[in-house]
């Protein structure tokens, strides 16, 4: 009984990385390549509502890869 449940535990904790390790698509999708005219910029817009939301409800957010956004040279 033991070795059944060592085995069904072992089983279960070195699938887990697997299912995390997923790229969702994200992967096959082509990049966007920005114009001469063009270039990327953090998104403070959505990084500030992500921690408004993540303040009200006392989570601490922590930006390992902030979000960026693409802009035109005009826009800037």
């Amino acid at each position: 009984m033991k070795a059944i449940l060592r085995t069904l535990l072992f089983a279960g904790a070195t699938s887990l990385p697997a299912g995390c390790a997923t790229t969702d698509g994200m992967a096959s999708r082509q990049a966007v390549q920005p114009d001469n005219q063009a270039r990327y910029i953090t998104d403070l817009e959505y990084i500030s509502r992500v921690e408004r939301r993540a303040l009200s409800r006392g989570v601490e957010v922590h930006w390992v890869q902030p979000p960026v956004r693409l802009v035109a040279a005009s826009d800037e």
